[in-house]
């Protein structure tokens, strides 16, 4: 059906499909609004909304007769497209092949070289010119086929509107006839531009079709254009350098033949024929270079457009097509042609150095011309620089006209040189200019690769037919033929190359002899660490080379066969295959061998490492069983995804897959057991919360890994792989190292403890002994500590960074997940509307995420920066704990910021709870929140700090904690007490450290009246000078304090080092000073009360028995 026949038909069903009504015109509006004006019976507001219809059918009319413009303009596209189309198959139907004889037949065969260079500027421009063409139309009809008109539902929304508004409209009672008159201008109005509508409507239906098929027309005509003029290029270039070369090799002959005759002479003409030589060979070679560049330079736009176009049929593709599994082929193929980013980094950065030296030499150059524009001042200059030189050497100074002709020729050839710098300098600029743009493009295509490779399906998923496939698929792998012809070209490059294959034969054989005296290595290395004396860390980092040498056979061998199978055949053929993929698995071999020699009994890991041997059996168990089998499989993936065929892919990869994963699962519950891989000496892991949900995460990924294939994700799946083999050689390599690590903090603990106990032997007497102990005890466990949390922060660090940077490839598709909503949630734009805003999955992933963090965060990151404060002399204990407490909380207030605001709770949502919270805040939540506002008080202002002893309420202790709602203080006796904030702010505090670490510590004692007074200050004063805790400055103090019953009352003040001094330096005082006075005679107050007696009364008389 032609295109006339469908638009007359479309016209014909919109006459009959709506009713027809004649629209407003605007001289009818105009008697309307005189009318409406000349009414006096109508109120004010009447008139305004009457005006207001008024205008908004004016308004209407415009629009539709706009539209009807359009509508006119896109007919006469229409109606001019059989034409276009006529003209362009008359394009099509040119012969390129003809084309291009009739061209040659045109082109001037004795064209000399600036013609030639001139034509194939001409043409590039005119290719660059079809190529821009060709991507606005590839974009149009991208655009078209991504975006198609959705003209159905429009178009029966539009007649329903037009039915609604055409309806029969009954009167308002009361409404005056000028207003009537101008509600039905007003629905006229309306249903002119909707009839308009939905006829532009109608006709871009019919003429989508019409328009696709032109924009492929013109498609193909621009390709056949640009086809046309890309098979001149060549034979311009060839050309170009045949005739250059030509050139210049027949200049460069009659020059040297120049030299030749100057040479004997010795003169200035020799020295500027070889000058002038020297400048031929660089004028030929420069020639030569441009060839090669220019050749470059093409195959970068070539590149450039081949990658813009993938983008662009990449992008339409998953518009179009879903998430099918050719989407998915599609996309795994482009992400293997994809050029990597580095080379492309480092091919731009050797463009662009090699570009800034042209500019150098062309600025050398453009001086060189400039001295030779004046022959006679340049030939007296270098004349008289001759003559200096000819005195010297002897020469001679030769014929003055010979040299003016020299001068004349090296100016023609630097005037050439000059054309050929530039010439290069614009080649490689447009070849610079391509690769800037072939990165760009690159990046765009992996990111949008990146972020929907994972998430579309590759395969179609496993049923009776792929069951089918399967016996093929084992066949193709084991195929006799093949590996025979592998063979026979190993032989033939053996035949070739026998000093390759002798030196890695030997060279696996030398590394298994090696491995043969590795135990008994070990052995003695590990007798070392039992020798508390003699134990260096040196002896781990030997045993840790003796266990890689022990480890590296299998790898080696991988390694250096995989090298040499990949020379032995073509590029691509199974050969070359086999060996890429026995280089991939030679990684993983060396892992699991490893892990295995790491294990064995007397290695590093039981001697130097102190692993458990839960741990170590757990580890050697289970790769005895699960280790080979995982090679395999691992190599059959590398194979099947190297070789890149349809049936490896969808048999061979996705079993080896899915076997790898069972592998994976059944290993890690296994191992993730109690008292198994995860069982830390010392500690008791078996109620450990996170080895539980490690167990449970790691085999529910391995499972949906092999789901994953099943359901024809395979390429998902063997990116996931991939992923969790890197996981385990990341977690493997930080295990080595933290534990290499400890084990070196471990011999220096050793060597301190071993230090101390010297000192303790040469300390002089039985009480020195013990005070080094002690103080030895204290830092030993205070390096422990320390120790502890930098291998715990090192281990994190390392795990994530690692982590991350394996999971990187991943990491991008997780993008994808911002495309689904999960709710969304009103806002107020800056216009005053209201805006919509979606949360998405991701966001609410992202805000789970950075919950989670933050939890993790606030417990070990203020530890983390209290240990780095440690190494500021000047902050003290307390300091650090009121920094790191504060630090907590902003980290707290800052991830639930962040982490609602990404579920989209922004402030307008959370007013409620304010609000509930203020009305909290007055009533049962009023002492808590005066509690922690005190406690930021009481870190602001310190009134006290951490290991303070401060008295408060009657209480005494050492403040221990200092938190949100209460304060920690330890008495005298070990008891926990908690005193809320709010006690130290609004009641009294004393703090017995604050201002200085030194204290005071009283002893009262009281003596017998009678007691010589000057002896008793000796003997106490003596007292405090043999106390080692007493300071002798300031100097200890004897006083008489006052007269009690029956004793004189005597107080001694010693000042001590610290606090902690204070109850034992009282106790050993006191019991000095009572030895003291006994020595001295002198009697203490004794515990008894003398009594007087004045008078008895009189005893009472006998009484008589009987009586």
């Amino acid at each position: 059906m032609t295109l006339s026949i469908r638009l007359i038909l479309a016209c014909a069903f919109l006459l009959v499909a709506t009713p027809a009504r004649a629209a407003p015109t605007p001289a009818e509006l105009d008697q309307a609004q005189q009318a409406l004006e000349r009414a006096g019976d109508l109120q004010a507001t009447q008139k305004d909304a009457a005006r207001q219809k008024l205008e908004l059918a004016r308004e209407a009319l415009n629009s539709a007769a706009e539209v009807r413009e359009r509508v006119a303009e896109r007919k006469a596209s229409l109606a001019a497209r059989p034409e276009q189309e006529r003209t362009l198959q008359r394009s099509l139907a040119v012969d390129n092949d003809g084309d291009m004889r009739a061209w040659l037949a045109r082109l001037p065969t004795e064209a000399d070289t600036e013609a030639l260079e001139l034509l194939l500027d001409q043409e590039r421009r005119t290719i660059a010119a079809l190529r821009s063409e060709q991507e606005r139309i590839a974009a149009e009809l991208a655009r078209l086929l991504s975006q198609p008109v959705q003209a159905g539902e429009s178009q029966a929304a539009l007649r329903q509107q037009i039915d609604s508004l055409s309806a029969p409209q009954g009167a308002v009672t009361g409404e005056s006839d000028v207003v009537a008159e101008v509600r039905r201008l007003k629905r006229e109005a309306d249903v002119d531009l909707l009839q308009a509508q939905l006829e532009e409507s109608s006709l871009a239906q019919e003429a989508s079709r019409s328009e696709q098929a032109l924009l492929e027309l013109r498609l193909r005509e621009v390709r056949h254009r640009l086809a046309r003029h890309e098979l001149r290029l060549p034979v311009l270039q060839e050309r170009i350098t045949a005739r250059a070369r030509a050139a210049l090799t027949a200049r460069l002959e009659a020059l040297r033949d120049q030299y030749a005759r100057l040479r004997d002479e010795n003169g200035l003409g020799a020295h500027l024929a070889q000058g002038n030589v020297e400048l031929g060979e660089e004028l030929l070679a420069a020639s030569e270079i441009l060839d090669r560049e220019r050749a470059e330079a093409d195959s970068a736009a070539q590149a450039t457009e081949q990658l813009r176009t993938a983008l662009r049929d990449t992008r339409t593709r998953l518009e179009l097509g879903g998430g099918s599994a050719q989407v998915g082929q599609w996309l795994w193929q482009e992400r293997i042609r994809l050029p990597a980013q580095p080379r492309l980094r480092a091919q731009l950065g050797e463009l662009r150095s090699t570009l800034a030296d042209l500019r150098v030499r062309l600025i050398e150059v453009n001086e060189q011309q400039r001295s030779l524009s004046y022959i006679d001042a340049t030939l007296g200059t270098m004349l008289a620089e001759f003559r200096s030189q000819a005195e010297e050497s002897g020469g001679a100074e030769g014929d003055r006209g010979t040299a003016r002709t020299l001068l004349a020729q090296r100016g023609g050839l630097v005037a050439q040189l000059d054309s050929l710098l530039r010439r290069r300098i614009t080649t490689l600029e447009q070849m610079e200019t391509a690769l800037v743009a072939q990165r760009a493009d690159a990046q765009s295509l992996q990111n949008v690769l990146d972020r929907n490779l994972l998430w579309t399906p590759s395969h179609a998923p496993a049923s009776a037919s792929w069951l089918a496939r399967v016996p093929d698929g084992i066949h193709d792998l084991v195929k006799p033929s093949r590996l025979a012809t592998t063979a026979d070209l190993v032989r033939r490059s053996f035949a070739q190359r026998p000093t390759d294959y002798v030196l890695s034969i030997v060279a696996v054989l030398v590394l298994l002899l090696l491995r043969r005296s590795a135990p008994a290595r070990l052995e003695v290395l590990g007798a070392h660490t039992r020798q508390l004396r003699s134990d260096r860390f040196r002896y781990t980092l030997v045993a840790l080379a003796v266990t890689l040498l022990a480890a590296l056979p299998l790898a080696a061998a991988l390694f250096l066969f995989g090298q040499l199978l990949q020379n032995v055949g073509a590029a691509g053929k199974f050969s070359d295959s086999l060996g890429i993929a026995m280089v991939m698995t030679s990684v993983p071999a060396l892992l699991f061998a490893w892990l295995r020699w790491l294990v064995i009994d007397k290695g590093v890991a039981q001697a130097h490492f102190r692993w458990t041997r839960a741990r170590r059996q757990a580890i050697s168990g289970g790769l005895r069983w699960s280790a080979p089998l995982a090679l395999v499989a691992i190599f059959v993936i590398a194979l099947a995804f190297t070789r890149n065929q349809a049936l490896a892919i969808d048999v061979q990869a996705r079993l080896a897959i899915i076997l790898l994963a069972l592998l994976g699962a059944g290993w890690s519950w296994r191992a993730l057991d109690a008292e198994q891989v995860w069982s830390p000496r010392g500690i008791d892991a078996s109620t450990s919360p996170l080895r539980r949900g490690a167990r449970l995460l790691l085999p529910a990924l391995c499972l949906v890994v092999a789901g994953l294939a099943l359901l024809g994700y395979v390429y998902s799946a063997a990116v996931l792989v991939r992923a969790l083999v890197s996981s385990i050689s990341v977690i493997v390599l930080v295990a080595t190292l933290v534990a290499t690590i400890g084990r070196w903090f471990l011999v220096s603990e050793r060597r301190l403890a071993l230090h101390r106990r010297e000192q303790k032997r040469q300390a002089q007497d039985d009480e020195q002994a013990l005070l080094v102990e002690a103080e030895a005890d204290i830092t030993l466990e205070t390096v422990n500590a320390h120790t502890r949390r930098i291998l715990r922060a090192l281990r994190l660090s390392l795990l994530g960074v690692g982590l991350v940077w394996v999971w990187s490839d991943v990491l991008p598709a997780f993008a994808r997940l911002d495309d689904i909503t999960v709710w969304s949630f009103h806002q107020t734009g800056s216009d005053g509307g209201v805006v919509d805003m979606p949360v998405s999955l991701l966001a609410l992933l992202g805000g789970a995420l950075v919950l989670v963090l933050t939890t993790i965060a606030a417990r070990n990151l203020p530890g983390l920066m209290e240990l780095g404060l440690l190494s500021r002399s000047r902050i003290d204990a307390a300091s650090r704990y009121a920094i790191t407490s504060l630090f907590r909380y902003a980290i707290v207030i800052v991830g639930v910021m962040v982490g609602l605001g990404l579920f989209g709770l922004r402030w307008s949502q959370l007013q409620w709870m304010a609000a509930a919270l203020t009305v909290g805040l007055g009533f049962g939540l009023q002492e808590i929140f005066a509690n922690f506002v005190s406690g930021l008080i009481l870190l602001f202002e310190r009134p006290f700090r951490v290991g303070d002893t401060i008295t408060v309420g009657g209480k005494t202790g050492t403040v221990t904690r200092i938190r949100t709602r209460a304060t920690t203080l330890r008495d005298g006796e070990g008891r926990e007490i908690f005193i809320p904030n709010k006690s130290f702010i609004t009641g009294e505090l004393t703090n017995w450290s604050l201002s200085d670490n030194p204290t005071t510590a009283i002893i009262e004692y009281g003596v017998a009246y009678g007691s010589d007074i000057p002896v008793v200050h000796e003997v106490a004063l003596q007292a405090a000078r043999e106390n080692p805790r007493v300071l002798r400055e300031p100097a200890p103090v004897s006083a008489f304090k006052s007269f009690e019953g029956n004793v004189m009352t005597f107080e001694l003040k010693v000042f001590l080092a610290a606090l902690g001094d204070r109850v034992p330096a009282r106790s050993e005082l006191a019991l000095r000073l009572t030895s003291l006075l006994r020595e001295r005679g002198i009697q203490m107050s004794p515990s008894q009360m003398d009594i007087n007696i004045r008078s008895l009364p009189a005893p009472e008389a006998p009484r008589d028995p009987a009586g």
